[in-house]
């Protein structure tokens, strides 16, 4: 996934300097602070490797992030919020499926970031709303994965 989101964002360099990703859901499922072997890790870890600034925002899981991904600490800028972490953000990857997710202010979301308003949904949440791929260029995953871009005047 680390790939898929470089080269989307920097398509020649795979180079994610100078590009801020917001990272929503640490834990490895919704309704749990458990980050053990959650992807959520290495994820960021990739980005970070790659250049990229990271904001995160996890409901339950950022107090042990804190504490057990003490390496990643000074890398990764934790958030009270979705909309604080999305705030002049490139992308948002989604990672975990919070039901409260579902009904943040996308359109507030997508008006705070920059750039071409990416979001990589790892968990396919959005997979089938139209209402919220039409805010970004929106990543899903699996076979029938392609990017779905759609004109600012659609996105208004």
């Amino acid at each position: 996934m680390v790939t898929k989101i470089s080269e989307a964002l920097a398509p020649y360099s795979g180079r994610l300097k100078g590009k801020t990703i917001s990272v929503w859901g640490l834990s490895f499922k919704p309704d749990t602070d458990d980050i053990r072997d959650a992807p959520s890790r290495d994820i960021i870890q990739g980005l970070v490797e790659r250049g990229a600034s990271i904001n995160a925002y996890c409901p339950q899981g950022m107090r042990q992030a804190r504490r057990l991904w003490s390496e990643l600490n000074g890398t990764i800028q934790y958030c009270n919020s979705e909309a604080d972490c999305a705030a002049n953000a490139d992308a948002i990857v989604l990672m975990t499926e919070w039901a409260q997710f579902r009904t943040v202010d996308w359109e507030a979301i997508a008006r705070g970031m920059r750039g071409d308003r990416a979001m990589f949904d790892l968990r396919n949440m959005f997979a089938m709303n139209t209402d919220v791929q039409q805010l970004f260029t929106y990543y899903g995953v699996g076979a029938n994965a392609e990017p779905k871009v759609y004109s600012l005047q659609e996105a208004k």
